[in-house]
């Protein structure tokens, strides 16, 4: 059975704080720009939206009450759908974004000395000192022993620090 840990934050508060925090500021402003721009995005495309919707609003006027309603409902649950198709879209890129970069960067944090030692010493002491440690080729390392396996790959802390990131976003 193969187990990957993701380490909790509060696990690893000495060495690779600082890492981390400068990693989730680097994180956050980069998601600011990626959410602002996205919502820049929606709002010109919600005024164009609004701007068709006043003008089917007043044919659908000139044709007759009856018939304007219906129109109009339909309409505007269709520029609904579409506005909120493109924002989905928008925040998705954003995201994808974020984490590419965030990836990127734990990446980068993989050549530096001693990262991969102390992930394979936080490894061993979450599973076996005796455990046997392999460095990954995507950054990271995986160890195994007595039949349990964990994994410090850092591409899926970069994941999880913009998912921490994402979440403490919303909570606010």
């Amino acid at each position: 059975m193969t187990v990957s840990v993701v380490p909790a934050v509060a696990a690893e508060p000495d060495a690779l704080a600082p890492v981390r925090e400068s990693l989730l500021a680097l994180a956050r402003r980069d998601a600011d720009r990626a959410l602002a721009a996205a919502d820049a995005d929606a709002a010109a495309i919600l005024a164009h939206a609004e701007g068709a919707a006043d003008q089917i609003r007043s044919a659908a006027r000139a044709d007759a009450a009856v018939d304007a309603d219906a129109r109009l409902a339909i309409e505007e649950s269709r520029i609904n759908r579409e506005s909120r198709a493109v924002e989905l879209r928008a925040r998705r890129a954003a995201y994808d974004e974020l984490v590419r970069r965030a990836r990127e960067a734990m990446r980068a944090l993989s050549d530096e000395p001693g990262v991969r030692e102390k992930l394979a010493g936080l490894a061993r002491a979450e599973l076996d000192p005796a455990a046997t440690v392999v460095h990954s080729p995507v950054g990271g390392v995986v160890a195994e022993a007595g039949g349990r396996r964990i994994s410090y790959l850092l591409t899926s802390l970069a994941e999880s620090a913009v998912a921490e990131l994402l979440a403490s976003r919303e909570e606010t």
